[in-house]
């Protein structure tokens, strides 16, 4: 089974975005990372659901000292700079490493629903 490949501290992180993020799930384990997939759910202040998005998030097995990567894996987001999609890679730039840094979340919920929610919400608004 794929959790028992994961630290304790890496199965809290898991299962507290699971937990608020359910349509999400652990997909792989590799030696430097796990992978999250799915459809990631984008509420408002008030917990209404706007949209979601299909995304690949890449979690460092050094988190938080190394920032997770984010994929939008639907197709839908343009892979290019001014979407804040690089092209070679198709990876999301949810915020600027100084700022991840600055403000390094303790937990991988809170970059989900702080970095990763800011982002995909920014791009609804590029849709409108």
């Amino acid at each position: 089974m794929l959790r028992q490949q994961l630290t304790e501290r890496q199965i809290a992180d898991l299962d507290a975005v699971l937990e608020v993020q359910p349509q999400l799930r652990l997909e792989a384990v590799h030696q430097d990372c796990y992978t999250i997939r799915g459809a990631l759910v984008v509420r408002d202040e008030e917990g209404a659901e706007l949209d979601s998005f299909a995304i690949e998030l890449r979690v460092p097995k050094a988190f938080p000292e190394v920032s997770p990567t984010v994929l939008e894996v639907g197709g839908r987001i343009p892979r290019i700079l001014d979407r804040h999609v690089y092209a070679s890679n198709g990876t999301c730039c949810v915020q600027i490493p100084v700022a991840y840094h600055l403000n390094e979340p303790g937990r991988l919920v809170d970059f989900v629903a702080g970095a990763m929610r800011s982002y995909f919400i920014a791009q609804l608004h590029f849709e409108e």
